[in-house]
């Protein structure tokens, strides 16, 4: 809100747009607690989206390459699954000269879907655990993926060598027994 309330000023036709992009976001929030799954090209155009405004605020530093399989975008995903964990990466994976690289690949390996987002940033420490993380994002994400799969789900940080850090969340496409 701060940069759309600078953007009034500076630049009221981007002010606009943004608003309205956040507008939809809200809306596909409102919707998604109603939904429990959705394909996962609605919850990647959502990312999307909040990247648009996170570029708006960080401009030319903050660089996403996407990497997606076809066949893995009508995948039944939680809803409001991704977001938080893009936005994690957006948060801590500053480099030192101010820039974001994100890295957001897609891929099918057998029976599941590997989602692996990456920075560039200072990284985590090696002994880091979901479970007994402080932050209350990755902690969601894992507990709601435990609903949802039960074990049939992975959600995993680790270094992204040579320098970085990489949340990779492993979705079934198949019920396990």
């Amino acid at each position: 809100l701060n940069t759309i309330a600078s953007l009034i000023h500076t630049n009221p036709e981007q002010a606009e747009a943004t608003v309205e992009r956040l507008a939809e976001m809200f809306r596909y929030v409102l919707n998604g607690s109603e939904r429990r799954l959705v394909p996962l090209e609605e919850e990647l155009a959502f990312v999307d989206g909040y990247l648009e405004i996170e570029r708006v605020r960080f401009g030319d530093r903050l660089r996403v390459t996407r990497e997606i399989a076809p066949e893995t975008l009508s995948v039944p995903v939680p809803s409001l699954i991704l977001q938080p964990l893009v936005e994690n990466a957006v948060r801590h994976g500053r480099g030192s000269d101010g820039s974001i690289d994100l890295a957001i690949h897609v891929t099918s390996r057998g029976d599941d879907v590997l989602v692996a987002i990456a920075d560039k940033g200072s990284g985590m420490p090696s002994e880091y655990k979901v479970d007994t993380a402080q932050g209350v994002g990755l902690r969601n994400v894992d507990e709601r993926l435990r609903k949802t799969y039960d074990l049939g789900h992975r959600l995993e940080i680790r270094a992204n060598k040579p320098q970085g850090t990489v949340v990779i969340v492993r979705i079934p496409t198949k019920e396990r027994a």
